[in-house]
């Protein structure tokens, strides 16, 4: 059953809020957060959601939403970009399986990353500045949410690389940990 060290586990992987978790990770300490990641992926869509509604009565509508977020991205840490990054610079070129997990790999930025996050940072924009003059914050919390459940669903997919983070994560997990960590996406689609 997922405990509390599990949850300073996930905050401290999945955002810059001051909880530390004690870092170098030990072995299936984020198999043990995992359950947690869909929980910590509901207070900050509350956070992003409560910047939404501020920034949207001092701001027009697109700076609103341009502010809404920087906030989700300074609070996350980038990491989601990162890895969007990563499976746009990999997946976007035509290369065997092995080159495409090297460039996966790289931490330089190619010319897919960008476009990809480009695209897809306009697209989130869109999306935030939408729910700004509509006023439905409970999308905010719910998409934030529903991102790292994306994480519950694939882990027990094949990993890409064996030993790999992914790997690592996938080994851990467990049904009544997944179940529980679907609990606030559920709740989030209730309100919606």
């Amino acid at each position: 059953m997922p405990t509390f060290k599990g949850f300073r586990i996930a905050l401290g992987f999945l955002t810059i809020l001051p909880f530390p978790a004690k870092q170098p990770f030990e072995e299936n300490a984020l198999a043990k957060a995992l359950p947690w990641f869909t929980w910590v992926g509901l207070l900050l869509g509350l956070i992003v959601a409560g910047a939404g509604v501020l920034l949207g009565r001092w701001f027009s509508p697109f700076t609103a939403a341009v502010l809404t977020i920087i906030v989700w991205v300074l609070l996350s840490g980038g990491l989601h970009l990162d890895g969007l990054a990563d499976c746009f610079d990999g997946l976007m070129v035509s290369a065997s399986r092995e080159r495409r997990l090297e460039i996966m790999k790289d931490p330089r930025l190619g010319t897919f990353a960008a476009i990809g996050l480009a695209l897809y940072l306009l697209l989130k924009t869109a999306f935030v500045q939408e729910m700004i003059v509509e006023q439905t914050w409970i999308g905010l919390v719910f998409a934030a949410t529903a991102g790292r459940a994306a994480v519950l669903i694939t882990v027990r997919q094949p990993s890409a690389r064996p030993g790999g983070l992914g790997d690592q994560v996938s080994r851990g997990a467990s049904w009544p940990g997944l179940i529980f960590g679907l609990l606030p996406v559920l709740g989030s689609a209730a309100f919606e």
